[in-house]
Formats: C-alpha cells, sequence, structure tokens
C-alpha cells in the first residue's frame, strides 16, 4: 500500500450513525458521540446505531485455508505483515482425515503464509505445535493465538491442549461412531515461545517442562473449576499480559459457559486472576482480545452461546459475533447487537448462511490500526445430529478457516 494512500486512509471520515447517543461508551468504543448532533460517528470498519456491528466485505477462495485430502481446518490467529512484508496465519489442523468434533483427540497447529491478508496462502509444511506423549497436552493441541511480545522480543503462541491417558490413542478412522468430543474435563492454557515467527517445530519452547506445565488451569469450587481453554492474550505497554480464557460446560446455555480474565507482570511469571474479578460473560466462548490505538479501551469478540448456531441448516442467519468493550479492561458492556451473524457474503454477490460461524479473530491495520478483517472457522453445512460429524465429509461439508474483509468506506 502507497503512502499516500495510507495518508488518505489515516485521514478517512467517520461514518454517522442516525441514533442519540450521550457518550463513547453509547457507541461501543469503536466510534465518537457528536455532541452536537447526538449521534455516534463510527470508526472505519464499523456501522450501526451504536458502531456495534462490524462493515463486513466478500469472502474470497483464496483468502481461506482448506485441508489437503479433505482434511479439517477450525480457526486461525493472524499476525503481520512482518518487517518482510509477509502475513502469517496459525491454525488448527484436525488429523487423520478425523471431523471437527474430533478436536479434542486430533487437532495440531500449523502455519500459513502470504503476501498479502486476501491470500493466497501457502501452508508451510510439518507442525508447528502438536501434542506431547507423557505430558498435560498429549491429547491434542488447539485454538492457538499468536502475538508478539516487543520487551522481549519473543513471539507467544498460546494454545489449548488435552489430555489423554491409557492407549491405543482414539482413532476416529478406526470406530467412526465413537464419542468424538471425550477430554473436555482435561482442557488447560498452553503457551509456546520462540524468537522468531517462521520457527519450526523444534523451535518452539513451551513453558514449563513437566507435566503441570500449563499456564492456567482450572479453580477448585470456582466456576472454572471443570476446564479452561481459549486463550484471549493481548501484550500491554510495560510486557504484562492481559489473558481472557473460556471456562464451563460443553451446552450452549447462558451460565453454563463464560469468561473470565487473568493476568501476568510478564509473559513467562504466573497468570493469575485479579481479586474481585470474576466471570466477565456468560454463553460465550472463542473469545479475541485488543486495546484500540485510538482510544486506549479494550473490546473483545466472543461466539455468542446463546445464539449457538443454525440447527437444521436453518438459512436464517444466528447472531453468533458477539461484542464486548470496556474503558480500563475491568468494566465490561456486553452489546446487546451482534457484531456478526452466520451469513457470509461471497465474491460475485452470492449469500450463504453457514451452520457454524465461530473462533473470531479480527486483525488490524499496522499504520491506522482500524480492523482490517476478521477470520474465523466456518462448517458450511451439516448433515445429522450435532454430535455427530460423520457424514459431511462426502457432503464436502468439511470444516475451513476463512477471513472476510472490513470494508472501510461509509
Amino acid at each position: 500500500m502507497s503512502a499516500i494512500l495510507r495518508l488518505l486512509l489515516l485521514a478517512a471520515p467517520l461514518s454517522v450513525a442516525a441514533a442519540l447517543c450521550t457518550d463513547d461508551a453509547s457507541c461501543s468504543y469503536n466510534g465518537q458521540c457528536s455532541p452536537a448532533t447526538g449521534a455516534c460517528l463510527c470508526r472505519p470498519g464499523w456501522k450501526g446505531e451504536g458502531c456495534e456491528r462490524l462493515r463486513l466485505g466478500a469472502a474470497t477462495p483464496t483468502a481461506s485455508i482448506h485441508g489437503e485430502r479433505s482434511a479439517w481446518t477450525w480457526g486461525g490467529s493472524p499476525f503481520g505483515p512482518d518487517a518482510n512484508g509477509t502475513h502469517h496465519l496459525f491454525f488448527s489442523y484436525i488429523t487423520n482425515g478425523c471431523g471437527l468434533l474430533h478436536y479434542q483427540t486430533n487437532s495440531v497447529v500449523r502455519h500459513a503464509v502470504a503476501d498479502d491478508a486476501a491470500g493466497p496462502w501457502r501452508v508451510l509444511p510439518g507442525n508447528s505445535l502438536e501434542p506431547r506423549s507423557g505430558f498435560w497436552d498429549s491429547g491434542a493441541i488447539h485454538g492457538p493465538t499468536i502475538v508478539h511480545d516487543p520487551t522481549s522480543q519473543r513471539f507467544l503462541l498460546f494454545y489449548m491442549g488435552t489430555t489423554i491417558t491409557g492407549s491405543p490413542r482414539p482413532d476416529c478412522r478406526a470406530n467412526r461412531q465413537a464419542p468424538a468430543v471425550m477430554n473436555s474435563s482435561s482442557r488447560r492454557i498452553g503457551l509456546a515461545w520462540s524468537r522468531s515467527i517462521t520457527a519450526g517445530e523444534e523451535q518452539w519452547h513451551r513453558v514449563g517442562s513437566d507435566e503441570q506445565g500449563m499456564i492456567l488451569g482450572p479453580r477448585a469450587g470456582k466456576w472454572d473449576s471443570g476446564d479452561v481453554s481459549n486463550a484471549a492474550p493481548i501484550v500491554l505497554a510495560n510486557g504484562s499480559i492481559m489473558l481472557g480464557y473460556r471456562a464451563g460446560g460443553d451446552t450452549m446455555q447462558p451460565g453454563d459457559a463464560g469468561i473470565g480474565m487473568a493476568f501476568a507482570s510478564s509473559w513467562n511469571s504466573s497468570y493469575n486472576r485479579r481479586s474481585g474479578f470474576d466471570t466477565m460473560l456468560f454463553g460465550a466462548e472463542d473469545g479475541a482480545l485488543w486495546r484500540d490505538k485510538h482510544s486506549g479501551t479494550f473490546h473483545f469478540l466472543v461466539h455468542n452461546f446463546p445464539n449457538g448456531h443454525n440447527a437444521g441448516n436453518s438459512s436464517v442467519p444466528s447472531a453468533v459475533g458477539g461484542h464486548a468493550f470496556s474503558p480500563d479492561g475491568w468494566r465490561w458492556t456486553y452489546s446487546k447487537v451482534a457484531a456478526y451473524t452466520t451469513e457470509l457474503e461471497l465474491s460475485g454477490g452470492e449469500r450463504r448462511v453457514l451452520y457454524r460461524r465461530e473462533r473470531p479473530k479480527p486483525f488490524f491495520d499496522p499504520i491506522t490500526g482500524d480492523i482490517s478483517g476478521l477470520w474465523n472457522g466456518a462448517w458450511p453445512c451439516h448433515a445429522g445430529s450435532d454430535e455427530d460429524d460423520t457424514e459431511d465429509g462426502a457432503l464436502g461439508c468439511e470444516t475451513y478457516t476463512m477471513m472476510a474483509p472490513v470494508v472501510r468506506d461509509a
């Protein structure tokens, strides 16, 4: 992108939403409240009366990651462009030809690169992270989030791990009717670091060298006593880490699963829940946390459980994109309007309603700080019950990882 174009984008006018507001919180901290008109002036990429909805454009085939040989992928974490102009994506890859519902026993993390966020993307050979036999993360490695810590000059790769005890390892190919989701209670959050984002698996060093080497686990007697997963980290200016996480059950009932917050003074110190702070959002998972470059406010995108997914492949979109915002990372407001739905616009004008759209991960323009696009895990269609994905592969319904650009114009 040329310097002139970037300057024009920096000076891009805020879009006006016709609604009364009282302060910037009324505009979801995605815009400014005009005292003259009482209307929200939305930052580029946002729309709606309270600037609560993402202005998503058409997804293109080159901006997606499909597994080779009908393998399933499920969401990824973007980074870039780096100093060489390369974009990176660390994504969940389901091995052995298994469906998504086997992610707790057959998931690894892989790495893709592109010259442009819109692709085409090239998947690098080998795995960035995979299960370790005999450790707490012996079952699967899933849900990666990549961030860079400028204080230590390290790349930090947060992930969810599960534990498998006994043998043989569950094999979906040998018994496709075996329960797919079976290790929920063993979910924990781990961390690996490297000085290079292009590191191979042997160069990602995991924090902790024994069975208790995870960085965050359940608390006995608390709301998050069952399991902990879905790392959503942000590195603050002083090198401390703010870490959102998901805990709770696997149902989509409000109050069953929620999102909490933990903090660490540095990437390799203890991660502790802040005293007096408990669950932030119930009925949510798959968080993505960031701090707005313009206002310094905090934002969370989540998969909204109460609206679930499109059961029965309904053509009516589900409001799954939950958005929360906070002036300080402590006092959070959960928007009543979804940031996005399961409806997907494709190039050429076609619109499609996905069976599921989860794992939101936004990325941002490195100059303006405005949101540029949104990655999701996409499940296009589905046959059978919610707990059975055995027929989907034959129907071409494998999950994949997709990006939709954010439209900046009003």
